[in-house]
């Protein structure tokens, strides 16, 4: 099971160039509330269903920012 899992967000990640939602949700799950900075920021508005440019807009910052602060954060989800 977790070998599909890990597939289906590798798969989502090289067709389009970020993380899924659960992907991130299961790497906002494994941080602490103390250490939540910019990225988890970011994390937190993409499971809200905000689109990537609505949280560029929110945050002022570039689309592509957006992007990477989304695959950093779940560069670290242990399945």
């Amino acid at each position: 099971m977790k070998a599909i899992v890990k597939l289906i967000f590798k798969i989502h990640r090289i067709i389009h160039k970020y993380p899924t939602k659960s992907e991130i949700r299961l790497a906002l799950n494994n941080i602490p509330y103390s250490k939540f900075d910019l990225t988890e920021t970011v994390g937190m508005l993409y499971i809200c269903n905000s689109t990537i440019e609505g949280i560029a807009d929110w945050l002022d910052m570039d689309e592509k920012e957006v992007i990477r602060r989304l695959n950093i954060l779940a560069d670290g989800v242990k399945l």
